[in-house]
């Protein structure tokens, strides 16, 4: 059985991808440690995504819609399979603003399930998700 196997959870969207994910970060944080900038980790994480034929785009660019008019562009650190946001911080905890941070990116996007990896000495991980479907309802009642 894979490492990455412990992490499934079939009641979770795009758990087997996830479940990647996460084994290539705790792969990562163990064997660097902490104290670095994000760039490494990235760099990190892309070598462990490879490994695992995990297609992935870096610093993803993803447009910013408001009353149907681009206003601007923000970042996604990592996109796994087109289906997983990663935002990654190097912090001794995740706090709520990091949350709202990536849940807002998720909720501005068509990717529903975001991965929030925190590097530090207490290497954790927290799994959001927002449904496209929640996205649509919200849509239908804007002003």
């Amino acid at each position: 059985m894979e490492d990455y196997q412990k992490n499934i959870n079939p009641k979770y969207l795009h758990s087997e991808i996830t479940g990647k994910i996460l084994q290539g970060f705790y792969n990562v944080a163990n064997k660097i440690g902490y104290g670095f900038g994000i760039e490494l980790f990235k760099r990190a994480l892309i070598v462990e995504f490879e490994a695992m034929n995990l297609e992935y785009e870096l610093d993803k660019a993803q447009k910013l819609i408001y009353k149907e008019k681009e206003i601007g562009v923000f970042t996604i650190d990592i996109l796994i399979e087109q289906k997983v946001n990663i935002s990654i911080i190097c912090e001794p905890n995740i706090l709520r603003i990091h949350e709202i941070s990536l849940s807002n990116q998720l909720k501005n996007s068509d990717i529903e399930v975001g991965l929030l990896l925190s590097f530090h000495i207490d290497s954790e991980h927290k799994r959001l998700f927002y449904s496209n479907d929640l996205k649509a309802k919200h849509k239908t009642y804007q002003v």
